[in-house]
């Protein structure tokens, strides 16, 4: 990949503030931008007609987390901070963007909600592009979409990494060595990911979407004891007892995750022993409140009320 020209990238700023159209798309094909790099300058010509410029000042509120979004920007000019909240509610800064940087393409190209806020840290200009305006030109130019779609998978499992509460004390540094340990799967309503009874295979974290764990007790009484959304992880108990999987784990919805093997979880938990002790307590944990759970399903049965 080409480095990023950010003298090529305050020319186009300054071109597409004054309007002038055709030499800010010389000035982009020159920039050697990430998600349009291989585009000349007549297709950005085309492109720019899709697009707003936004200027920002200091502080502005881009995008807020969990309001619904339909366009992604691109940063030409400025920078801007990434947070998102962690399971407390307290929000963790993931990054700070600078030009040639996109951000927002999680929910343009899911139709979900915002997964992060994004505030101008200083005056940024910014290239706006609408899902609408954009349906056609993706279409034309698939190569749009892969590079979205590739750097918002890798961007969400970054982000898992860090506001999860069994991986924050994994080092700023040493982040990017454990994100290439995870696999991309997706999941549709009904796909059994972990079966009850059988050896677990995995880690799982989820990026969207929703899991409902179910688990059936001696007496074959079953009951759903959690369902699971964005943020929230399983498949760790088997891996950290050795044991059967206790519960069966199922694809509420169309879902996004990340996938752990168990050798590669082991070499993680070797190398990380805090990360294997958050673990272990919350494997603890759910085994205590399933357990609960099914012995109030049999006592409620055995009172004749089911």
């Amino acid at each position: 990949m080409s480095e990023i020209s950010t003298e090529s990238l305050q020319q186009a700023a300054a071109d597409l503030r004054a309007g002038r159209l055709n030499e800010a798309a010389e000035a982009l094909a020159g920039a050697g931008l990430p998600v349009f790099g291989y585009l000349g300058s007549a297709e950005l010509r085309l492109l720019l007609d899709a697009l707003d410029v936004v200027d920002l000042q200091d502080g502005a509120v881009v995008l807020e987390e969990g309001e619904t979004g339909d366009s992604f920007f691109v940063i030409i000019d400025g920078h801007a901070k990434v947070t998102r909240q962690d399971a407390d509610g307290t929000p963790v800064e993931l990054a700070t963007l600078k030009p040639g940087e996109f951000f927002g393409e999680f929910a343009f190209l899911t139709s979900e909600p915002r997964s992060a806020s994004v505030w101008a840290s200083g005056d940024v200009i910014a290239l706006e592009f609408k899902r609408d305006r954009m349906a056609r030109l993706m279409n034309a130019w698939p190569e749009i979409r892969e590079t979205l779609e590739s750097h918002y998978r890798e961007r969400l499992i970054g982000t898992m990494l860090r506001i999860s509460p069994i991986f924050k004390s994994l080092p700023d540094d040493e982040r990017q060595s454990v994100l290439e340990m995870f696999e991309h799967v997706t999941a549709e309503p009904h796909d059994v990911l972990i079966e009850q009874g059988q050896a677990g295979e995995a880690l799982y974290l989820i990026v969207s979407g929703g899991i409902a764990v179910e688990a059936a007790g001696f007496d074959g009484l079953g009951a759903e004891v959690a369902y699971l959304e964005a943020g929230d992880f399983f498949g760790e108990i088997s891996l950290v007892t050795g044991h059967p999987a206790n519960a069966t784990c199922v694809a509420d919805c169309p879902s996004i995750l990340y996938r752990l093997s168990r050798d590669k979880f082991e070499t993680l938990v070797k190398k990380y022993p805090k990360v294997f002790a958050e673990i272990t307590e919350t494997a603890r944990s759910r085994v205590r409140n399933t357990k609960t759970q099914l012995v109030s399903l049999r006592d409620y049965n055995q009172s004749g009320l089911i």
